[in-house]
């Protein structure tokens, strides 16, 4: 739990220096909000992209190229752009209410999706030894 509060974190500095950086957008442009449940959704893949790119052995350019993939492909499998996103961000730091309700359920799926991962982590151990142990013949 610690760990995903330390990620959380760690985005949300991410996303705020991204937006500070963002020097393209002119004042006057405007982008589509995405919706609490919807957001709650991008958000709960963010971490996941996030966490999977911490685990890869790569750096420099090889890192940058796929973490442009992962998230182009969220971005495609959500029908959002960068901006999109990066505006709802922006949208829900200043609510910060919402911005806290989205992350409760964010915590939430997340524990969810992990619980279900140590099961069945569990489930294939347990087939393992199973497997593993010699058989008792019957007489």
């Amino acid at each position: 739990m610690k760990k995903l509060f330390a990620v959380i974190i760690v985005l949300l500095v991410f996303f705020l220096a991204m937006d500070a950086c963002d020097n393209d957008r002119s004042s006057s442009e405007e982008y589509k909000i995405i919706e609490n449940d919807k957001m709650v959704d991008v958000m709960v893949d963010v971490h996941i992209i996030e966490a999977t790119l911490r685990n890869k052995k790569i750096s420099g350019d090889s890192l940058k190229k796929l973490t442009n993939n992962y998230y182009q492909t969220l971005f495609d499998k959500y029908n959002i752009s960068r901006q999109d996103f990066d505006s709802s961000f922006a949208y829900y730091e200043a609510n910060v209410g919402q911005l806290n309700n989205i992350y409760e359920k964010v915590i939430e799926r997340l524990n969810k999706k992990q619980r279900k991962l140590e099961q069945i982590q569990k489930e294939q151990r347990e087939k393992e030894r199973n497997r593993d142990e010699p058989k008792k013949s019957v007489d």
